[in-house]
């Protein structure tokens, strides 16, 4: 089954991607799930929320480097980054964003992403041999469902409570670090938590428990 790998990709013709996760939107809460479970938001006006994208503006102050802002559409609402309606996506999103490196030739690659979108950075950091650095601020590693009420999590998991609680754990698990030999030796990580603000080289796993 293929997934959605979709967003916008700015071109300066640069040899270095600066991949943008994307975090929560205000308007995407419980009563905005209940009335996408129930049909009465159409997918595309959904779609046009997730075409706002965060940190816009990295890509408007001259850098050298091209920006790619992937959209978190997934599970009719969100995914971050790792799941859609029942099922894990992480490695096929891995391998479109490898596909999309090779074919344009970037050299350097560096993931950005908060809340959510952070939590996407970690896991796609860890599972792409492709990237050189990540930089979190205050990532979802808990994976936060709770605002979405119940119709978020029928979305998310589609009604399925063994596939739920593998999202909730994954974290704390070991599925995260599977590729972790295929990493790039010279990868780092920065994460930033609202109590401290740390640097991690390889090995990447002390990460996950900030």
């Amino acid at each position: 089954m293929s997934i959605r790998f979709e967003g916008k990709h700015i071109q300066n013709g640069s040899s270095t991607l600066v991949v943008v996760m994307q975090g929560a939107f205000t308007k995407i809460n419980q009563d905005y799930a209940d009335k996408v479970s129930a049909g009465s938001i159409p997918a595309e006006a959904v779609k046009k929320v997730h075409q706002y994208y965060h940190f816009m503006k990295l890509s408007q102050r001259g850098l050298p480097a091209d920006f790619f802002y992937l959209e978190d559409y997934y599970s009719g609402l969100y995914g971050w980054y790792l799941f859609d309606n029942g099922r894990f996506i992480y490695e096929e999103i891995s391998q479109h964003l490898t596909k999309m490196i090779q074919q344009h030739g970037y050299t350097r690659v560096i993931l950005i992403g908060s809340s959510k979108g952070g939590a996407g950075a970690v896991t796609l950091g860890l599972t792409n041999p492709y990237i050189d650095d990540v930089f979190c601020l205050v990532p979802d590693l808990t994976i936060s469902v709770h605002p979405f009420g119940d119709s978020g999590k029928k979305l998310f998991f589609g009604g399925d409570p063994d596939f739920e609680a593998q999202v909730m754990r994954f974290f704390k698990t070991e599925q995260p670090f599977a590729h972790l030999e295929e990493k790039k030796e010279k990868m780092s990580s920065f994460i930033f938590s609202q109590e401290y603000a740390i640097m991690v080289s390889k090995p990447f796993r002390s990460s996950a428990a900030c």
